[in-house]
């Protein structure tokens, strides 16, 4: 069967079922990305595919930019199938990241193949001062907008899926009885807990920007992201340092992750870096030299320090939450996080040992102390259930596939 994958990013979300699908010989799988490196990770039995992807234009009305550059980019898809088609490859099957303008058009140009959209968010009114740090007018039509594209997609596939409950909730119950809740899944023959020496060995972590080493029974506090940004409790984490360091005169703090805004606004100052701008408002302090910023980490090192540290904070608002939570628990990481739909409300073992985000510094400083001194760092007591593991989301993946393929066009 011909399959196709569509998504700017590259293996991203797809990753597992691209390589599960790509692995079967009966299947002729494509991936279509716009991420200009992606020969660089092959997959095997996946053929890699390229599309140029639209910018922003910001000669028209804010609010509106986003939805264009969606339309536009709906365009470009079209041409590159079209390509595809000229070279004998029709897929049967398509899967694309939902609410990024991938779906709008598929029809014109698929109109028998089977399609499904895989979506993460839908905008509320919340998001708006969540992303944009503004919740005016402009603001609000901005983050709804994006709605528009996400709604028509979903009417023209066969089948919508999201990874969570938490996720599934934030869409319109008319388009919520339409998902399926499939997650992602976690490679628990990867993330695994490492020997129980690994707690206290040596190890050097090595990232794009450089190496840390640490020592054997040194104490470590982790953050991993993205990008360090107020979205995922960035300046939270960064102001209670200075009293953790000072508590801790041992302890290396290790920040995993790019200096950028991923998915919020950037800093008002220092060209919208949250780590330039948090620095200098800490200004110098006892215990500065022991945190390390070693960028993005391979998943090897990035595995390691998940297995290596005394203590793994992840912190974020209601927002998608981020694989390195559940890779964090994989891991048996002794896991610090805080109350919020997208942590507790998806692992309610979580809830007893969370903290409030908004919180003061003080007793933020005091539970990151508080467990870094705890019986719990010799490891974690939290599982990862089920439905978040690798073989169990596989196995729904494609029950779902085969469902929606034996669907007739009339269904």
């Amino acid at each position: 069967m011909n399959i196709l994958f569509i998504h700017c990013n590259y293996p991203a979300q797809f990753c597992s079922l691209s390589t599960a699908l790509g692995a079967q010989p009966q299947h002729n799988v494509h991936f279509l990305t716009a991420r200009p490196d992606a020969a660089s990770q092959p997959i095997e039995g996946v053929s890699i595919d390229y599309f140029d992807d639209p910018g922003l234009n910001e000669e028209i009305h804010q609010s509106s930019q986003v939805t264009d550059r969606l339309i536009r980019r709906a365009h470009v898809i079209q041409v590159s199938i079209l390509k595809l088609r000229k070279k004998g490859f029709v897929p049967r099957l398509v899967i694309y990241h939902g609410s990024n303008g991938f779906g709008l058009l598929l029809r014109d140009v698929l109109p028998d193949s089977k399609i499904v959209g895989y979506f993460e968010w839908y905008f509320g009114n919340t998001c708006s001062q969540l992303l944009l740090g503004s919740s005016s007018l402009p603001a609000l039509a901005y983050t709804s907008l994006r709605n528009l594209v996400t709604n028509q997609e979903i009417l023209q596939s066969d089948a919508s899926v999201t990874p969570t409950c938490f996720q599934a909730d934030q869409f319109p119950q008319a388009l919520k009885n339409q998902m399926k809740v499939i997650f992602d899944g976690i490679d628990t023959s990867f993330f695994c807990p490492g020997p129980a020496s690994s707690r206290s060995a040596p190890l050097v972590l090595e990232g794009e920007s450089g190496s840390v080493e640490v020592l054997e029974n040194q104490p470590l506090l982790t953050y991993a992201t993205r990008g360090m940004e107020p979205l995922r409790g960035f300046p939270e984490f960064m102001r209670a340092l200075p009293a953790v360091l000072a508590a801790c005169p041992e302890l290396v703090v290790v920040i995993g992750g790019r200096d950028r805004s991923v998915y919020g606004t950037g800093a008002p100052m220092h060209d919208g870096s949250w780590k330039k701008t948090l620095l200098e408002e800490l200004g110098a302090f006892d215990g500065l030299e022991r945190i390390f910023f070693p960028g993005l980490m391979p998943y090897w090192h990035y595995r390691e320090m998940l297995r290596r540290t005394t203590l793994h904070c992840y912190f974020t608002r209601e927002f998608v939450t981020s694989w390195s939570l559940f890779e964090a628990i994989a891991c048996g990481s002794p896991l610090l996080t805080n109350r919020s739909p997208a942590t507790t409300g998806l692992l309610p073992s979580l809830l007893n040992e969370a903290i409030d985000l908004d919180a003061p510094v003080e007793v933020i400083a005091a539970a990151i102390i508080a467990r870094l001194d705890g019986p719990s760092t010799q490891g974690s007591a939290f599982e990862l259930p089920e439905d978040y593991q690798l073989a169990y989301c596989q196995n729904q993946w494609q029950a779902m596939l085969n469902q929606t393929l034996s669907q007739s066009s009339s269904d």
